[in-house]
């Protein structure tokens, strides 16, 4: 999958393989954000040719499609790079995009223009390589689609991912892990961005339960409240709305109306 040589850019050694094992003596901290989707396994080699900056190719292996959409969605920064992958993404000799069961990031030290076209050449190169194509999470079809700024939507299964994005709480407040599916996305609105967060429950119980515990921990100084949906001010003038439908849970933050919450939670 990741080839010897690209043009006269040429492997400066064998594929390092990277495993759960020895992610943290690759990556240190960062591997935690990886270890929280379906990782397994990262082939990383280095191109070199004279003169010009060391490129590194890394191949992530994850165990399904949306997860390897999702670790994308989490490292995507809004470029381009078209004709690579499913997704692709490019910005100052950084590519990144997915196809299939795969994510990949291709870097080069220092982009000059041989090295730019180095990097796209070679993802290019892997994508051929990457047999068949994936299916983008069926969550997606959630989102509202009116005002929803597309390079926002993160895909993922744990607190340590949102709370990257979206810090909510030091403890996982709303039951999250691996078998929970979450998208968080932010919407332009008139004048203000707020976040739309879903997440999906094995069942209807757990999405019972995260629900309470939400709203026991977040609406502190609140009434309880038993109701499926509530809109409540909190600080610095904003809302946050909250509903509960079978096994999946809809929050709203960083509204400034309640109709703006009224109108992402329907």
């Amino acid at each position: 999958m990741l080839p010897d040589a690209v043009g006269t850019w040429r492997a400066s050694g064998p594929v390092k393989l990277v495993t759960k094992s020895n992610i943290f003596d690759y990556m240190d901290g960062a591997g935690e954000l990886y270890l929280a989707y379906d990782f397994r396994g990262l082939g990383v080699r280095e191109y070199t040719k004279a003169s010009q900056p060391k490129i590194t190719a890394e191949v992530y292996r994850l165990g399904n499609s949306s997860d390897a959409y999702g670790v994308y969605s989490h490292e995507r920064g809004g470029g381009g790079g078209d004709g690579i992958g499913q997704d692709r993404d490019y910005g100052v000799g950084l590519l990144r995009f997915w196809k299939n069961t795969c994510f990949v990031r291709i870097v080069a030290d220092k982009e000059t223009e041989e090295s730019k076209a180095a990097v796209l050449a070679i993802g290019r190169l892997i994508s051929r390589n990457i047999s068949g194509t994936g299916k983008r999470p069926s969550m997606l079809g959630m989102l509202p689609k009116s005002g929803l700024i597309p390079d926002s939507v993160h895909y993922f299964h744990k607190h340590t991912v949102l709370n990257f994005h979206f810090y909510l709480a030091d403890g996982n407040i709303l039951n999250l892990s691996d078998k929970t599916e979450a998208l968080l996305a932010q919407y332009k609105i008139d004048s203000s961005k707020p976040r739309l967060l879903i997440v999906r429950y094995q069942s209807t119980k757990d999405a019972a339960a995260a629900y309470e515990h939400f709203a026991r921990t977040y609406f502190t100084d609140k009434p309880a409240s038993k109701a499926s949906s509530r809109i409540e001010a909190v600080e610095h003038g904003e809302f946050t709305g909250t509903r509960r439908s079978r096994n999946v849970l809809r929050f709203v933050f960083e509204a400034k109306t309640r109709e703006q919450c009224a109108r992402l939670l329907q």
